[in-house]
């Protein structure tokens, strides 16, 4: 008889960027938990704006000091941990035993704003934890989340992940594929592509994951109104225990989606957050 082999599932999910994120693709994620009860939930990056922290607020402007901006950043830290409260509580009904964090650029924000000010990494935050990095405002540690810096590359057997930053460009998986030379899965670019290859040792993929943002205008008043081609979606990863995986991606249409056959409505029982 044929060697039994196990499977995990990992649930990827990619830029959320509250407090702007589509509550209806978000909650598809989580209804899909429901239903599949993965093993682990890896988030991409980009959880968070970070409008309150972004050199990008003050464009033409002089950044005011810390002191002066530190109630709506305080404001910011406490509405994040308060989703990620909420989060919590629906994987952990879900069955989720591990939580990965891999930091995208908007995350970075708050680490550069330590950097420039290094006695905020001994300042207690309003969340009662010290210091205003990244993993310091949202409690990483006391959630048991493993975390990995900006720019760090998470494994799943043979398939990487990661934010998504390394390589641009209108074919960004090719890029990423072929400068890269292993299967990996990311976001960042708010789109969703794959691109394959073969090689002597076998088959590899890039894929990107498209976003969980609000695609509106009026949330993203910098593209100017110009076009985008952004999609919601998020991944399945099922995890062979001989370090094989295959990778699904959902596609989000108008707040719906559709996981191991069941039709999944995330505009019914939206998040509140």
């Amino acid at each position: 008889m044929a060697k039994k082999t196990s499977v995990r599932r990992t649930v990827v999910m990619p830029d959320r960027h509250w407090p702007v994120h589509d509550k209806p693709a978000n909650t598809c994620v989580f209804k899909a938990c429901d239903l599949i009860r993965p093993y682990r939930v890896v988030d991409l990056g980009d959880f968070g704006e970070c409008d309150s922290v972004s050199d990008y607020t003050w464009k033409h402007k002089r950044k005011p000091d810390f002191e002066w901006i530190r109630p709506a950043i305080d404001a910011e830290i406490v509405g994040l941990n308060g989703y990620l409260d909420y989060q919590d509580k629906r994987f952990k009904a879900a069955g989720v035993k591990e939580i990965v964090y891999l930091e995208g650029n908007h995350e970075e924000r708050f680490d550069r704003l330590v950097e420039r000010d290094p006695t905020l990494a001994d300042v207690c935050n309003p969340m009662g934890t010290i210091g205003y990095g990244w993993s310091d405002i949202l409690c990483l540690d006391k959630r048991g989340y493993t975390y990995l810096p900006y720019g760090q590359v998470y494994r799943i057997g043979k398939l990487r992940l990661y934010h998504g930053n390394f390589y641009g460009g209108v074919h960004h998986s090719k890029a990423h594929l072929l400068k890269m030379g292993v299967s990996v899965l990311y976001a960042h670019w708010h789109d969703v592509q794959q691109y394959s290859i073969c090689h002597e040792d076998g088959a590899k993929s890039a894929w990107a994951i498209g976003c969980l943002k609000s695609l509106k205008p009026e949330d993203n008043d910098w593209l100017g109104g110009r076009p985008k081609n952004w999609a919601h979606a998020f991944a399945i990863v099922d995890e062979h225990d001989n370090g094989e995986f295959g990778v699904t991606v959902v596609w989000v249409i108008n707040g719906r989606c559709v996981v191991d056959g069941v039709l999944i409505d995330g505009n019914k029982q939206t998040i509140k957050i």
